[in-house]
């Protein structure tokens, strides 16, 4: 009986033992994947479509190109433009201020600006925004370093930014008005404005680590 005992005793200790180490080596891999989406974690690069994600295809292509530059770009819909903002924040809260770009063409254009706007309200700064045809876009927040603007002064559909309180960056508003053949549905595919944009990006944002 003593015997029957003390081996049950021994069984229960062995196993505890081993889920104990079960559970360290659980919450080392955890702690290693913590720290793994820290390293990779470079900062928010942001286009944002605009019309119900069917426009703004030229955006795709321009991620293609940022993503052969190391970069790491996120294309969502303008209807997102709230839960990004959440987005960033958290991200920024958890792994320490990191650079923010912008980039969204004619709603998504509008979105961006309101993107940054909600940013200044958590004081995080934007490093550089780049907008396609803003339709209704708000004016440069104060937490904004750059602004490209690529509007349209005559039939295109497509204003000007303007200064916003506080704002002490660089604002930039390029008319396309005279450049035949590009339009408030096709700015954003134009490789001349697209290569200017990437320049602007790769300023600001950092290439990821090669494995």
């Amino acid at each position: 009986m003593i015997r029957t005992l003390l081996a049950a005793i021994c069984i229960t200790l062995s196993f505890a033992t081993v889920t104990t180490a079960a559970k360290a080596e659980g919450l080392k891999a955890v702690d290693a994947l913590e720290v793994a989406r820290e390293q990779a974690y470079f900062g928010e690069l942001i286009l944002v479509r605009g019309g119900f994600g069917v426009f703004s295809r030229g955006l795709d292509g321009m991620a293609a190109k940022l993503k052969k530059r190391g970069l790491n770009p996120n294309v969502i819909s303008h209807v997102r433009e709230d839960s990004i903002v959440d987005e960033i924040i958290a991200n920024q809260k958890k792994y320490g201020s990191k650079p923010v770009v912008l980039i969204g063409h004619s709603w998504g254009a509008n979105s961006v600006m309101k993107i940054a706007a909600g940013l200044r309200k958590a004081k995080i700064k934007v490093d550089y925004v780049a907008s396609f045809a803003a339709t209704n876009p708000l004016p440069a927040a104060s937490n904004i370093r750059k602004v490209t603007n690529y509007y349209f002064s005559g039939e295109g559909w497509g204003k000007p930014v303007r200064r916003g309180r506080g704002f002490r960056g660089n604002l930039t508003n390029v008319d396309l008005s005279e450049r035949p053949g590009i339009n408030h549905f096709n700015i954003d595919e134009d490789p001349t404005v697209q290569k200017q944009v990437i320049q602007n990006v790769v300023r600001f944002m950092p290439r990821k680590r090669s494995s």
